[in-house]
């Protein structure tokens, strides 16, 4: 027997099992409010529909992380966790997700469709808005399991759960490193936060969910983590013989669990420092926490880790074709990277970590300009640094992190990517501010990579001993089919104009990988063009974090793509010449 039921113009179809849950779910509403539940449009039998195993995965979103909330729901289905529903907070992303039949809720905020902003009075207001549809569904005894839409999942959660019967709250928090070495509940005295990314209210904690949401309307700024943290912490107590490492929160009232971060992971134990793998542990969850660019850098982050599932095929064949080269990096520069001493943070400590980074700059930058050169899309290679960033003073590792060093550190800890993906207006110019499309480290490694990019591939040989045997951009080039794949000898430092006319006799294929960007690229003819380039892509640089500050209060370095151009004058007006060449300085 099946029944079929509308809700939210979804279709969710209940087998036996199913409507037996739901006849099993009249228990007493907690903190009843109907016209809250009247508001969302919420009643108790649509409510058990959807979760008849009385656990609701939600999440929430306006249109500008629509694809964000693609991406979470793909990973959903692909645990195998049918129970979810996402808050829809404009109208936009409402019809968006119910033309994919996906469980909508319209939460009436009519927030701005465009990026909230971290800080901002509506990032404020979504959170607040959160609280209040988790604290509907408390009423009718589901279990909230609520997210931030910049979260996956990897596996179902429901078993780990249920392991802890007596819990009525677990949250997760900005833990980046495991306090113990199993995959159980973390100790509630590490000292670092907790974080709402994720958290789980059993209808036992609407009480609580009550009071935060009060809490939320009589903060100054309204901010639903903050407050939070002045909820649960009243009578905070740790349990010592706690079997399961749960402790008393809400005046003694609750039960709470900070989750592991072994399984439950934000971005620094997921993407750099590979916890879960380390420990031996699948993980359930990843929160794309820790990175510098905000959505930028969150896509960027999962893209690289193949976590990113709604790309359209033509990011992975895109017109004009693609760039690689092969990275150079000595191993007496990894060798001489790390901090000299663990004990303290100082310009002379990281200077081994600059030289490392700087290297690979030098490469970076020659590969952006011949993608520009191109017009082809610059697939980056996996970077590498001697010291960890954070956003204070560090030796080269965060606190009780332990993770050797050097490591392969993401982009966005060199480059600042939301400079790199400019707003195209009207008023764009590509000659004045040049766009150069970029591609994830991992890029040729993903599955949705079609043959006809990977069987399109030659190779450029950058042939530096030998120039008289080599194209020097006269004519084009002679393409060598004795090797697989074919392979165009070029001279080294090529102009922009000599490496167009060698290349034309492989402008067709997809893929162009050069040996090395070492030397490869002597510059643009065009004045103007190399003016605009530097301008451009000087401000991509990004900074590094941080030394101890001293007298002026930074401790921060900026990087700069142009280091070993001399003279030259960076960003911030400094001179940079023969006699004062480039060295780390803190600021501005």
């Amino acid at each position: 027997m099946y029944l079929v039921c509308v809700w939210k113009t979804h279709l969710l179809i209940m087998d036996e099992s199913s409507l037996l849950a739901l006849s099993k779910s009249n228990r007493p509403l907690s903190v009843a409010d109907p016209s809250l539940a009247e508001f969302y449009g919420l009643s108790r039998e649509q409510l058990w529909q959807l979760a008849p195993d009385g656990y609701l995965h939600i999440t929430s979103a306006n249109f500008h992380y629509l694809d964000f909330a693609l991406n979470w729901v793909n990973h959903i289905k692909k645990a195998g966790i049918t129970s979810y529903v996402v808050g829809c907070m404009d109208s936009r992303i409402l019809l968006e997700l119910n033309a994919r039949s996906i469980p909508t809720i319209d939460m009436h905020v009519g927030v701005s469709k465009n990026d909230l902003g971290w800080g901002s009075k509506e990032f404020y207001k979504a959170g607040e808005e959160m609280v209040r549809l988790n604290l509907a569904v408390l009423q009718f005894g589901v279990t909230v399991i609520a997210q931030d839409v910049d979260t996956l999942w990897l596996k179902d959660p429901t078993e780990f759960w249920e392991r802890y019967p007596r819990a009525d709250l677990f949250c997760s928090s900005d833990h980046y490193f495991s306090s113990y070495k199993d995959d159980g509940l973390e100790d509630s005295r590490v000292g670092t936060v907790a974080n709402t990314g994720l958290y789980v209210l059993r209808p036992s904690a609407a009480e609580f969910t009550k009071e935060w949401l009060e809490a939320i309307a009589n903060d100054e700024l309204g901010w639903e983590q903050r407050t939070f943290w002045d909820v649960y912490l009243q009578g905070y107590k740790h349990l010592d013989d706690d079997p399961d490492r749960l402790f008393e929160v809400y005046r003694g009232k609750l039960l709470m669990g900070l989750l592991p971060t072994s399984t439950f992971t934000s971005g620094h134990p997921y993407f750099i420092q590979h916890l879960p793998d380390k420990m031996g542990y699948e993980p359930y969850f990843v929160h794309a926490t820790f990175q510098f660019f905000g959505v930028t850098g969150k896509r960027h982050r999962l893209r690289d880790a193949f976590l990113w599932t709604v790309d359209p095929p033509e990011y992975y064949d895109t017109p004009g074709g693609f760039l690689a080269w092969d990275f150079d990096v000595p191993e007496d520069l990894l060798a001489r990277s790390p901090p000299k001493n663990l004990t303290s943070s100082t310009l002379d400590d990281v200077q081994g970590h600059f030289n490392l980074i700087n290297h690979q700059l030098t490469q970076i930058r020659n590969a952006l300009a011949i993608a520009k050169v191109l017009k082809r899309t610059l697939i980056f290679n996996e970077l590498w640094c001697g010291h960890d960033r954070w956003w204070n003073s560090h030796n080269g590792l965060l606190p009780k992190v332990e993770m050797e060093l050097p490591f392969v550190c993401p982009l966005d800890y060199i480059l600042d990517l939301k400079a790199m993906k400019p707003e195209q207006t009207a008023e764009y110019d590509p000659e004045l501010e040049p766009y150069i499309d970029f591609r994830e480290s991992s890029f040729l490694r993903n599955e949705r990579l079609p043959a006809s990019v990977r069987e399109s591939e030659v190779r450029v040989e950058i042939c530096e001993s030998k120039p008289n045997e080599c194209a020097n951009g006269v004519g084009p080039a002679a393409v060598s089919t004795v090797s697989k794949p074919p392979t165009v000898y070029l001279s080294a430092n090529l102009t922009d104009v000599e490496l167009r006319k060698a290349l034309q006799s492989v402008g067709s294929k997809r893929l162009l990988r050069f040996s090395s960007m070492r030397n490869t690229f002597a510059g643009f003819k065009s004045p103007r063009e190399a003016a605009a380039f530097e301008r451009t892509v000087a401000k991509w640089a990004s900074i590094w974090c941080c030394v101890e500050a001293v007298e002026n209060n930074f401790g921060h370095v900026w990087l700069d793509l142009f280091h070993d151009v001399l003279p030259h004058t960076d960003v911030h007006g400094r001179l940079w010449n023969e006699t004062h060449p480039w060295i780390p300085l803190r600021g501005p």
